[in-house]
């Protein structure tokens, strides 16, 4: 009896280690998108407290959300954290046209809207990617 109980105990563990190796190798199909993100501002300016407006070109082949955390990125060393979104744009090609606030703490000059990407594909496994904007200046 303990024989085979331990014979269903090590084919239980071989099952799952099974499971949790697809998991982690468990295929992608990677969206095209299209870089950097063109900004439709004029001149590529924008002044504190007005939006960025920005045009996202992407081909999105799997049906998984994405998690961006933005951060505007200037030329003189400031960084500006800007809060987290989930995502979840349709299987497809889209052109979507963004716009983001730029805050009134934003360094004056030349800056760069920079997104880092999570796809969650499964419980245990996420792909990170990056992803920025033209580089634009912000004045008073």
């Amino acid at each position: 009896r303990l024989y085979y109980f331990s014979l269903g105990v090590l084919l239980l563990a071989f099952l799952m280690l099974g499971y949790i190796a697809y998991m982690l190798f468990e295929p992608f199909d990677e969206p095209l998108v299209v870089q950097p993100f063109e900004v439709l501002n004029e001149d590529k300016t924008v002044q504190r407290g007005e939006n960025l407006i920005f045009v996202m070109e992407i081909t999105k082949y799997e049906n998984i959300p994405v998690t961006n955390i933005k951060n505007i990125v200037c030329e003189d060393g400031n960084l500006v954290t800007l809060a987290p979104s989930l995502t979840n744009i349709p299987v497809g090609t889209h052109k979507i046209i963004t716009e983001q606030p730029i805050p009134h703490k934003t360094s004056l000059g030349k800056c760069v809207l920079m997104f880092q990407q999570t796809y969650q594909i499964n419980s245990i496994k996420q792909v990170n990617r990056e992803r920025e904007t033209e580089w634009f200046t912000v004045m008073p």
